[in-house]
């Protein structure tokens, strides 16, 4: 790439306005990483061609790469300007939105590139990622629906639909959902500990301290599954596991105000 850079460099000094090697040169430099040399030489090309799609795309693409995202978002409008067609310049443009905290922009632009693209799954994930944001929760749940139907592995997905369902308090489902992404990640410490949670929720205390157990077999320091297996063991009634992880709790997190207060009521 350092090559191509000084053969383009020299074609450049033989013609200034060449915009295919103002654009030649950018690719090279993206493929360097040099990301704002690359965004110099893309607007070369704009200025010697300014209906050049994949120029504006490119430089969207290398502004986006030095966090300059409220400047790619309008490199990637002027791209689609040019090509509205172009799939990728209407996804990573909701990419930069989300990035700038604007997922009612985001959600439109991803719309826009699956209306293109049904089959794309990350628009759908990322669509289901803005609902969330926006705490539409069932809606977020029809997008990583979607993301299931293509791809049933994509193990985000599964973890967003889990969490949507607990988010609407549809703790059966959310159960489901867990399971099965412990199926495809048996160590994912993550939806262990959520999945305790959705079985504390449904009142299954049995099922909910076997996970939690199992969440600190995996990470003995996970202070609040020891909280809440300690809760699971009142459920249960067995007061004195619970009294032994409500310390356990003060072990890991000595300011820990519930755990404090537990253990004061077997003191009267």
């Amino acid at each position: 790439h350092k090559e191509a850079v000084s053969a383009y460099q020299g074609a450049l000094r033989a013609r200034r306005s060449y915009a295919a090697a103002w654009y030649n040169l950018g690719l090279s430099y993206r493929a360097l990483n040099l990301w704002k040399k690359a965004a110099e030489a893309f607007e070369k090309a704009l200025q010697a061609t300014p209906k050049y799609p994949e120029a504006a795309y490119n430089l969207a693409l290398s502004l986006s790469d030095q966090e300059e995202y409220g400047k790619a978002v309008e490199a990637y409008k002027r791209a689609i300007a040019l090509a509205p067609s172009m799939t990728k310049a209407h996804y990573n443009l909701a990419w930069n939105y989300q990035k700038l905290d604007k997922p009612e922009l985001a959600i439109d632009s991803y719309q826009k590139a699956i209306e293109l693209n049904p089959s794309k799954e990350e628009a759908h994930f990322n669509l289901g990622q803005a609902w969330m944001d926006l705490r539409e929760f069932k809606k977020a749940i029809a997008a990583y629906q979607k993301v299931q139907d293509l791809k049933p592995d994509h193990e985000k997905a599964r973890l967003g639909l889990a969490v949507a369902y607990a988010k609407i308090q549809a703790w059966e489902k959310a159960v489901q959902e867990y399971r099965i992404l412990l199926k495809l990640s048996p160590g994912n410490v993550k939806a262990l500990y959520n999945l305790g949670v959705a079985y504390g929720k449904q009142g299954d205390y049995k099922a909910a301290r076997e996970t939690y157990a199992r969440v600190l077999e995996l990470d003995g320091r996970h202070w609040r599954a020891c909280l809440n297996l300690a809760y699971a063991h009142l459920g249960l009634n067995q007061n004195d596991y619970a009294k032994i992880y409500f310390e356990k709790t003060l072990e890991l997190m000595p300011n820990n105000i519930e755990a404090k207060q537990q253990l004061a009521k077997f003191k009267k």
